[in-house]
């Protein structure tokens, strides 16, 4: 039996780092969110705003995107003056549903016949939840990355629209525009009233549609459609892969758009204009709220007896990458040789050819390791675009995941190296959550390392900086007309089970990459390879 599988990360926190580590319950995801709102991570933007004064360039193409791609984790839910965490509950039995209601924890949906559910919980009483029998662990929602640009000339998909002599020659028994087929799309920034989703007589295209504004989720259906304008107003990539996957055929004249079913001489439209939409607009892209999401796409799309098809233009390197983890379970109990009748596409991402300089580099590093043999490798970023790859580290710098389920514990040594021997400057060693210290001589702001071991009962480890940070001492060259920033220092980690040996995977963020571009002193980095998909199919 085929499965359907998905890689990434969904991790959590507790009230406090002790606790996580004696229940076990409470994921990466969850440590940051109450340390978020303990301020145990600092909010201090100090790095930020110097790299603002600067003139620094963000690769995100503003500050403003930056900060958006160095938040992991969803932020708090209010909702009647009350506030949440949005999270995954993974229970061994659904029986402990009840318990958790009566502590005031709404559970939103359930997957997995109840043994998997979204819930908003309340954040006083996150602690008591996790004591709860049953209840396994507790997945703060994480935030997705947005990916996808092509376009359907491309791809031939006009000869299929119009069946096209090359179509029939090829076999094509019909033209296929989509008809009789639901398209679900699951974005962020969807303008429910763009022309790309209306039809000839100017009605919208749009069934149903699935909306959370970052406090509350609506379910839109008739009229009440075209009522509601966006999800975020900040965003339009909704609109954008949206009109991609479904948008209509459209002829434009002068500032005059117009709408045709004449698919061969239309001058711009979507790969599948004859569909039925259900449109799902996701504020921030929170992991709780995809689900949910695909679920009510699924349900309507079986309620009308027509297939489904989702488009999935987001997703995160973070996680096990071996198709377990809450979105991808989520997924899996909706797809697969039991749904014949629902197809998941996921985008494969934007992250290829980041390594800077010349450097090299890649994504992924995978090899057995022990305490005395650890895995390793030199530490870069493309944080900015006038500065080098040890300038500035943001957002999730690396994730380690041991494969052997009998590793209950990973520990990761932090080198700061010289940037042009490669010499060990500093190191510091940590095999527990919390603030990683002794660097304050060489970068200035906050570095975290967060582990668990919640999540299909693999240990992983995170090392991570919300705010960043940045190179105490640095150089400046001029590049391209401006003054290029660089650091005289670099970083290097060293990962390893506590106790054992097991084989080792460790992926970098969005904003990260590895390499082995120096010959260093004491550290022989492992060989970094370019894995750029977001998600993988088996």
């Amino acid at each position: 039996m085929r499965k359907f599988f998905i890689f990434l990360i969904v991790a959590i926190t507790t009230t406090s780092i002790a606790m996580a580590q004696d229940a076990n319950k409470l994921s990466i995801s969850t440590q940051i969110f109450m340390d978020k709102l303990s301020g145990k991570i600092v909010t201090d933007k100090t790095t930020l705003n110097e790299a603002k004064l600067k003139g620094l360039k963000p690769e995100a193409g503003s500050f403003e995107a930056a900060e958006r791609e160095r938040q992991f984790v969803a932020d708090p839910v209010v909702k009647n003056g009350q506030t949440y965490m949005s999270a995954f509950i993974r229970l061994e039995n659904p029986s402990a549903i009840a318990k958790l209601e009566s502590l005031g924890v709404e559970i939103e949906e359930q997957f997995l016949d109840g043994k998997l559910v979204t819930a908003l919980i309340p954040v006083d009483k996150i602690e008591e939840v996790s004591e709860v029998a049953n209840v396994s662990s507790i997945n703060a929602a994480t935030l997705m990355k947005k990916s996808t640009k092509v376009a359907r000339q491309k791809t031939n998909v006009d000869d299929v629209l119009t069946y096209s002599a090359d179509a029939q020659s090829a076999g094509l028994p019909n033209a296929f525009d989509g008809s009789g087929v639901i398209l679900g799309v699951i974005d962020t920034g969807i303008d429910f009233n763009h022309i790309a989703f209306k039809d000839a007589n100017g009605n919208s295209r749009i069934k149903q549609a699935y909306v959370y504004n970052g406090s509350s989720a609506r379910t839109y259906t008739g009229s009440s459609i075209t009522s509601n304008l966006t999800d975020d107003n900040t965003e339009d990539h909704g609109t954008h892969t949206s009109s991609t996957a479904g948008g209509s055929s459209v002829t434009v004249s002068g500032s005059t758009v117009t709408v045709t079913n004449d698919h061969a001489n239309a001058t711009y439209g979507g790969m599948a204009p004859g569909a039925d939409l259900y449109l799902a607009g996701i504020n921030s892209l929170s992991s709780t709220y995809l689900s949910n999401a695909v679920k009510n796409m699924c349900t309507y799309a079986d309620e009308q007896g027509k297939p489904l098809v989702v488009s999935n233009s987001w997703g995160s390197q973070i996680g096990p990458h071996d198709g377990t983890g809450d979105v991808a379970d989520s997924y899996n109990s909706l797809f697969g040789d039991s749904h014949p009748n629902h197809v998941a596409l996921f985008a494969a991402s934007n992250d290829g050819g980041k390594s800077k300089d010349g450097e090299g580099g890649g994504y992924h590093i995978h090899g057995t390791a022990s305490s005395s043999s650890p895995l390793r490798t030199i530490l870069r970023s493309a944080i900015y675009t006038n500065t080098d790859a040890g300038y500035m580290y943001a957002g999730i710098i690396a994730n380690a995941w041991a494969r052997s389920t009998s590793v209950s514990k990973l520990g990761v040594k932090i080198h700061v190296l010289d940037a042009s021997t490669g010499a060990i400057k500093t190191s510091v060693t940590m095999t527990s959550s919390g603030t990683v210290s002794g660097l304050s001589s060489y970068y200035s702001g906050s570095l975290s390392v967060y582990y668990d071991q919640v999540t299909s009962d693999k240990t992983q480890l995170l090392l991570y900086s919300q705010n960043g940070i940045t190179s105490r001492s640095t150089s400046t060259t001029t590049q391209n007309g401006e003054t290029y920033y660089k650091s005289k220092y670099t970083l290097a980690i060293e990962v390893y089970p506590i106790s054992g040996s097991s084989e080792i995977d460790i992926w970098g963020g969005s904003n990260g990459y590895f390499t082995n571009h120096l010959s260093t002193s004491g550290i022989l980095c492992s060989n970094a390879r370019k894995k750029s998909l977001f998600f993988y199919f088996f």
